[in-house]
């Protein structure tokens, strides 16, 4: 760590030299402004932020050779590492055209602009300050408990019609959460390298780490109910086993509740109830097997399993929110 030494200046005041490297790399000069925050017996300098024409980023790929799931792959990276521009080059890319815009569709704010026999381009038309992530987190929360909603629903139904009825809804939602789980990511990434941004957004590393963390658990458990809903058609057991296991899932959706609400008011309290709780909710998850070994019913429980485990997790991260 560098240390500076603190000069008196005039009656009122102190003053510090800046390091050359720092003020170059920020592009300031005599007579800028700079951001002071105090923090925990820390005096935190930064750039004021500045309003300057953003540098448009451009990506080539050459998708030639490559298959599907590695051009699907170089897309969303490109995509989550905030480029402006992907253009992917092939001779034969028309053969690939509904499978590469079925990826690009799963990419918000990402629009194809031009497309020909051996090229497309596709572009970001959404700016990362219009993204706001405590919305996303709250949209992603409100998607994912219509999908334990709908799931539970398909674990108590027993008309096979209504379960593929709700099993295509929860599909759809599933692929509505992944948009938003690239976005929020992209935007995350983008803050990260970019402290004035951060700063615009009023999320400091630690919140932004924090709410990637609950975004991640909230994208893993909306998978969790696409599976569970599926194995769904294949459960078939007494009635006192389904009526435990709708009871186990509905127990884990009013934790779930109890874990957002924490989030959403800070309250520690709760969350901590909630982690410890954590084991006696897999163990009891676990005991239903015991009277029930319905193949279709161990799968289930595995993504109960998985689904408390992000209800942990997500726990964990309002805990390390406290002062």
């Amino acid at each position: 760590m560098e240390q500076r030494k603190l000069m008196e200046f005039g009656k009122s005041s102190f003053i510090i030299s800046l390091p050359k490297k720092w003020v170059r790399e920020n592009n300031l000069k005599k007579g800028d402004s700079l951001a002071l925050k105090e923090n925990s017996g820390e005096l935190v300098v930064s750039a004021a932020m500045k309003e300057s024409e953003p540098v448009q980023r451009k990506i080539v790929i050459d998708t030639r050779g490559k298959s599907l799931a590695m051009i699907s792959s170089e897309i969303v990276s490109s995509y989550l590492n905030g480029y402006d521009f992907i253009e992917l080059l092939s001779a034969d890319i028309e053969t690939r055209l509904s499978e590469i815009k079925e990826v690009i569709r799963n990419l918000s704010g990402l629009e194809i602009m031009e497309q020909t026999s051996t090229k497309m381009v596709a572009k970001d038309i959404l700016s990362p300050k219009e993204v706001d992530i405590p919305s996303i987190i709250r949209r992603m929360d409100t998607i994912v408990r219509s999908m334990i909603d709908d799931s539970i629903r398909c674990v108590a139904e027993s008309d096979g019609q209504i379960r593929s009825k709700l099993i295509t809804n929860i599909r759809q939602r599933d692929e509505d959460i992944n948009r938003l789980y690239f976005l929020s990511n992209r935007v995350i990434r983008n803050a990260l390298k970019d402290p004035s941004f951060a700063r615009a957004m009023n999320m400091d590393p630690w919140k932004l780490h924090t709410a990637a963390s609950i975004i991640l658990r909230l994208e893993k458990i909306g998978d969790r109910q696409k599976r569970v809903a599926k194995l769904s058609l294949d459960y078939e057991c007494k009635p006192k086993c389904k009526k435990e296991l709708v009871e186990i899932y509905a127990d884990l959706r009013e934790k779930y509740h109890d874990v957002m609400k924490s989030y959403y008011t800070s309250n520690i309290s709760t969350a901590f109830s909630v982690e410890v709780s954590n084991k006696a909710r897999i163990e009891r998850c676990n005991d239903f097997l015991k009277s029930c070994t319905n193949s279709s019913a161990v799968r289930i429980v595995e993504n109960l399993n998985g689904m408390t485990t992000s209800i942990k997790y997500i726990s964990r991260a309002v805990i390390g929110l406290q002062d």
